[in-house]
């Protein structure tokens, strides 16, 4: 007796023209674990809708079925075997448990596919392309749409039941960063399918923000993925290290040698810890080698080898990327990147995360904003959340550094602090909350102090190299009051 499951699927197939047209020639016929007859009926209902649009009835199927057996010279005794199969089809059945029907449909036919695609490497092993054709088709099978339950079209006034689901998705998608400041602004953090932006000058902090908040979502049990395109193996592996256990350099390294006794003790602290930890896979590449699809390619991967979902991808940084479209057009290229980012954040819904380098004129900016971006529109527009960094010389002997919030897509009701402030403690690469009250005071009184510096050096009005007097002190509160949308 066949299994119920195959019988499920000749059932779906028959009351959904899409499924028997898309997922049925996809399928193998494995599937049906050597059952000729349901193999032929799949074969008839294939054929069937490849040319109709009407759902096939009974009579149709018993009329195609006699034919294709009277040509097979099949005996009146065999055909009715498979007649009684058909009527079994179009039995009336119960119509409550169909979600799980088709959930339990999609896990059978993607093993199956999965079957078939590793016995058809097994016997082309010789072929070099193999392995990369098995890569790119396990891929395939995993996005693919088997129950057709993610429909384009929502009826948003009658499906309660699909709204229900939809608005409670909205706090379980979210992965907060672990930064009160950021996930305060943002409703609880960035929500799978969505791309933040974190943008700083050329060695100023984007490794160090990317790396923190990798290791806090991994310190809250998150699985993340980073992918290195400018820093080297062994310094990111340093970094991790220190961010994730809050350890000095110093007490890892001696001068340039690994202290063993200590690491050895931090790995039996991750090891005792180990439940209370996500993942963290970490892969680096060479600028200018690695190609959007090879992220995306890497991904899956992972997710395969690895045998866990992954939550958050960290990209550092795009523009490093191989971009194999590029047409010349800087901005036009970047902001393309972006969108392709954001449609692979969106393809295997994780948080991703990706930084910028600030343009040259940032540098003498009292304030770093989203217009230093570097190609910014295009990317600024890609993302939900774009944060861009500043920090003074004294903030940064004085291990504070603050974050100016240029874009929120998604933000919370009410006003938000545009500028927050953090705790940097840069020997352990670390970036932290506020610990105190008194922390934050004195963050605030070193913002001041720098302000005033500011505005006193540029107090007497000055001259451009063209010999125009510029007031430097009125351009900038001319450009804070824009960036409050004051007149």
């Amino acid at each position: 007796m066949a299994p119920p499951i195959q019988k499920a699927i000749l059932r779906k197939a028959l009351e959904s023209p899409i499924f028997s047209k898309e997922i049925l020639p996809k399928a193998p016929m494995s599937m049906y674990e050597g059952n000729t007859i349901f193999e032929e009926i799949s074969s008839l209902i294939k054929r069937y809708y490849q040319t109709n649009k009407v759902v096939l009835t009974e009579d149709v199927l018993l009329t195609l079925a006699q034919d294709k057996l009277d040509r097979m010279r099949k005996s009146a005794e065999e055909q009715q075997k498979y007649f009684d199969e058909i009527n079994s089809l179009y039995e009336i059945r119960d119509l409550r448990d169909d979600s799980v029907l088709d959930e339990n449909i999609e896990k059978y036919i993607k093993k199956h596919m999965h079957l078939d695609l590793m016995q058809r490497a097994l016997a082309d092993l010789n072929n070099e392309r193999t392995m990369e054709m098995v890569a790119d088709e396990w891929k395939k099978i995993m996005l693919l749409d088997i129950s057709g339950n993610k429909s384009d079209v929502i009826n948003v006034l009658d499906d309660t039941t699909l709204k229900e689901e939809l608005l409670s998705s909205l706090q379980t998608d979210v992965v907060p960063t672990g930064f009160k400041s950021i996930d305060d602004i943002t409703g609880g953090g960035l929500g799978k399918g969505e791309v933040g932006l974190m943008a700083q000058l050329s060695g100023a902090g984007k490794t160090l923000w990317l790396t923190n908040f990798t290791t806090s979502y991994v310190r809250q049990g998150y699985n993340v993925l980073f992918i290195a395109l400018e820093e080297l193996k062994n310094r990111m592996v340093l970094r991790f290290e220190q961010s994730l256990l809050q350890q000095t350099r110093n007490v890892i390294l001696t001068g340039s040698t690994l202290n063993k006794p200590n690491f050895d003790k931090m790995q039996n602290f991750i090891k005792t810890n180990r439940s209370h930890f996500g993942n963290l896979f970490f892969a680096r590449f060479s600028p200018r080698t690695a190609t959007p699809a090879r992220i995306e390619q890497l991904i899956s991967d992972t997710i395969i080898r690895e045998g866990v979902p992954i939550d958050v991808v960290v990209i550092d940084y795009p523009d490093l990327l191989k971009n194999p479209n590029a047409t010349g057009n800087e901005s036009d290229d970047g902001g393309k990147l972006f969108e392709e980012i954001r449609r692979i954040a969106q393809e295997y819904n994780v948080v991703m995360w990706t930084a910028s380098q600030l343009n040259r004129t940032a540098r003498s900016a009292q304030i770093k904003t989203g217009e230093h971006i570097e190609g910014s529109v295009r990317k600024i527009n890609a993302v939900e959340l774009v944060l861009v960094g500043n920090q003074t010389e004294d903030e940064y002997n004085a291990g504070f550094t603050r974050l100016y919030v240029e874009k929120i897509r998604n933000r919370k009701e009410g006003n938000i602090e545009r500028m927050l402030g953090f705790k940097v403690v840069g020997n352990a690469q670390t970036i932290k909350d506020y610990a105190s009250e008194s922390e934050a005071k004195q963050h605030m009184s070193i913002i001041e102090a720098a302000a005033e510096k500011f505005e006193n050096s540029f107090k007497n009005k000055k001259k451009d190299n063209s010999g125009n007097t510029i007031d430097y002190a009125k351009e900038i509160n001319q450009s804070l009051r824009g960036m409050r949308g004051e007149q």
